[in-house]
């Protein structure tokens, strides 16, 4: 296993020594300085690789642990625990705002440091883990071509993806913290026995549904929706997914206008005309004129092939 490398911000030489004895022993690489600057120093110029920092805050002349922390920590993510003499509640709370990772009262025994430590790495890990994880959603979010969004209880949005933004017309800026502005009034009762039905754990798929965008114009949408869980299964909000089906649907208007207006001629014909399967030679489709032509009904034809109809010609002639 990798030694873990930590640096003693110590202003009294003989301290720092002593500590950093002690924590060589329990295994740890440790290096030590007096000075804030110097720490400031060690990680912006990397002079050595550090995994955690023990920080004292009175540190003499030159800037205390509090400030070199903050230095620190504006540009590089690393642990701090204080390690300081001060018990004041006020002095704590300064230290907790600026690292949560820890604040060990001087003259601690070593087991309650080297505690300190492990655990401040177990919380650093955690932590990194859970950063990684939402840069990983963050890029997932952003770049995906269906547009996005989360809601909490309320309808309340939460997230906004740059494709909910190019669909819709708001930006994250405009909608977070608002109800979504893509349900009109018309459409709330909709919207809202939808969304809880997904608040109490059920899911939405690829439901046909019509939002309107910024500028007031109307949206096709193919939405799913399921619900936002914690690790304990408690039900937080929701999320959605939309693709924007809306020249799919004016398509499937012209077609649909298209075969009405065919429909109506082939009804029309002033001849009659029938339509045959050439595999069973039985008749598909036949037009009015066709009917009053031959003389059977449009549910007898269903019923007969082509050489029915010459056949029974045949006999009458």
């Amino acid at each position: 296993m990798n030694k873990k490398n930590i640096l003693i911000v110590e202003d009294d030489a003989v301290t720092g020594m002593y500590e950093k004895k002690q924590l060589e022993d329990l295994g740890y690489h440790v290096v030590h300085v007096l000075h804030g600057e110097d720490a400031v120093g060690v990680i912006f110029n990397k002079t050595h690789d550090v995994d955690l920092i023990l920080m004292d805050i009175d540190l003499g002349p030159g800037i205390d642990g509090t400030v070199a922390a903050e230095k620190i920590l504006s540009s590089y993510t690393v642990p701090i625990i204080f390690l300081s003499s001060h018990t004041e509640k006020s002095i704590v709370e300064k230290t907790e705002a600026i690292s949560g990772y820890g604040y060990v009262v001087k003259n601690s025994s070593l087991t309650v440091l080297d505690a300190s430590i492990k655990m401040a790495f177990k919380l650093f890990n955690a932590h990194l883990e859970l950063y990684e994880k939402n840069i990983l959603l963050s890029s997932v979010f952003n770049s995906a071509p269906a547009g996005m969004f989360c809601l909490d209880g309320d309808g309340m949005v939460t997230m906004w993806t740059p494709s909910a933004e190019r669909m819709f017309g708001w930006t994250g800026e405009e909608v977070i913290g608002r109800f979504n502005p893509i349900v009109t009034d018309e459409k709330k009762d909709e919207f809202f026995n939808n969304h809880n039905y997904v608040m109490s754990g059920g899911s939405i798929l690829d439901r046909d549904v019509i939002r309107i965008r910024r500028d007031g114009s109307p949206v096709h949408l193919l939405l799913s929706v399921a619900p936002i869980k914690n690790q304990n299964g408690v039900i937080l909000g929701a999320i959605g997914m939309c693709s924007d089906i809306t020249n799919l649907k004016s398509i499937e208007g012209a077609l649909q206008e298209e075969i009405l207006r065919k429909k109506v001629l082939f009804d029309q014909a002033p001849v009659g005309i029938v339509v045959i399967d050439p595999s069973t030679a039985g008749i598909l489709e036949s037009n009015q004129t066709a009917h009053e032509q031959l003389g059977y009904s449009k549910e007898e034809f269903a019923s007969m092939t082509i050489f029915d109809i010459e056949a029974l010609e045949t006999a009458d002639e």
